[in-house]
């Protein structure tokens, strides 16, 4: 996402309502607004805008269940929990029962 999205072409911050849906959607973690004043009349403005911590956002990403990025292994198994029975299984059957498996692991 480009920070130049965020602001007109004078150089001032657009209302909130106008910035693209990634930015409102967490990149940004909010606004310090200093306005400066003399004799009771507002000389000028400035907005600082404060972006999320990006490392902070990848790590809850990859903690997140579905998505297992940290994960470091998945145990998978056979009825009930039980081992995956091969011993009548011809190298093709144990093939798909390793695949099924598999397949049901990513799953969940």
């Amino acid at each position: 996402a480009d920070l130049a999205e965020l602001y007109t072409k004078s150089g001032e911050l657009k209302p909130i309502a106008e910035w693209p849906l990634v930015w409102r959607q967490g990149l940004v973690s909010g606004l310090d607004v200093d306005e400066t004043f003399e004799e009771g009349k507002k000389l000028g403005q400035v907005t600082k805008v404060k972006l999320s911590d990006r490392i902070k956002r990848i790590e809850l990403i990859g903690k997140h269940v579905e998505v297992q990025a940290f994960a470091d292994r998945k145990e998978i198994g056979g009825i009930g929990g039980g081992p995956v029975k091969v011993e009548d299984a011809t190298t093709t059957e144990v093939a798909r029962r390793i695949a099924f498996l598999l397949a049901q692991a990513a799953q969940n």
